[in-house]
């Protein structure tokens, strides 16, 4: 099972059979179906082509505790895992009210914050060791040693990076590169209203340098979904209705699919694995049915030029 983590210095971690899952969830992680499973990037990890965000999960100002609670979570989980899903993305700060820290506000090393979010897990190494963000406050070639001194310490067995450009990525893949260590992944916003990615090149040059897209809030918050096809208040509602009823019907002829799981397989015709949220099983099992089918390439251009009109 794998499993996204934020460290302390807004890194993140992909735990691979995470000890900390099993008995928080209360469920064995199974393995996902091979005919949806993808490398990581260069790497020889291989993840669901769909994986599922936790940042609702433990914050009461997501609802968790009033309208939702842990044992809830527990059939979340489940019913994403029997789906398919071996990819669960949280951070050190999601559901921080059960976490505690005598850290307080001393900055820790790279190695000294993988390390404490290593023991608060239960184990002594992760698959993926992610930079949140291209921290203006270091350089990159500080980053890059402290990502290639991770592997060399047998803390994490491959690295990727969150929210960096076209450029900035060439930057670091060359600097870990010329360590001997691949450059695994780059988490970005990518969505059907949200194709910065690909104007900016920066999913081509994804493509090139074997590094995998990481799609982060694929649903817009929730207005690539079902909710607002036929109501909805508001101008953003408004300008988006005409795209959602055209994935309907594409959903449709696609076998009954929903506008949501359009959306979610969109992204993965794209070459990226969207990576939603989720607090209840009925929308576990409607992302997991994005899994297993493709959209046909007339059905996504159809929709990248409606798409082009409308402004998230």
């Amino acid at each position: 099972m794998y499993l996204f983590l934020s460290g302390a210095l807004a890194i993140q971690l992909v735990q691979y059979k995470s000890k900390r899952c099993r008995p928080v969830l209360g469920v064995k992680a199974e393995a996902a179906t091979k005919a949806d499973l993808i490398p990581l990037g260069s790497t020889d990890l291989r993840v669901s082509r769909l994986g599922i965000g936790t940042l609702q999960w433990g914050d009461p100002q997501c609802g968790f505790g009033a309208q939702y609670d842990e044992a809830q979570l527990a059939e979340v989980f489940k019913a994403a895992v029997e789906g398919g899903v071996n990819f669960f993305d949280t951070a050190e700060v999601y559901g921080y009210q059960g976490i505690k820290s005598n850290s307080g506000s001393e900055q820790i090393s790279m190695i000294a914050a993988l390390r404490a979010s290593l023991a608060r897990l239960g184990t002594d190494r992760v698959d993926l060791y992610q930079v949140h963000f291209p921290f203006p406050a270091f350089s990159q070639e500080v980053l890059s040693d402290g990502l290639a001194e991770a592997v060399d310490l047998g803390l994490t067995t491959a690295v990727g990076v969150c929210n960096y450009n076209a450029e900035q990525l060439e930057k670091i893949h060359g600097l870990l590169g010329a360590k001997g260590v691949p450059l695994a992944t780059n988490q970005v916003k990518y969505s059907i209203l949200e194709r910065g990615p690909e104007a900016s090149g920066l999913l081509a040059k994804c493509r090139e340098l074997g590094i995998q897209l990481v799609a982060h809030s694929p649903l817009e918050q929730g207005l690539l979904t079902s909710k607002y096809v036929e109501g909805g208040a508001g101008a953003k509602a408004d300008s988006v209705r005409g795209l959602l009823k055209m994935m309907q019907l594409i959903g449709t002829f696609s076998g009954g699919k929903t506008v949501t799981q359009v959306a979610l397989n969109y992204l993965m015709q794209k070459g990226a694995i969207p990576i939603p949220g989720c607090k209840t099983v009925a929308q576990a099992q409607e992302h997991v049915g994005a899994l297993g089918w493709a959209l046909e390439e007339n059905e996504i251009a159809m929709i990248d030029e409606k798409a082009d009109f409308v402004k998230a």
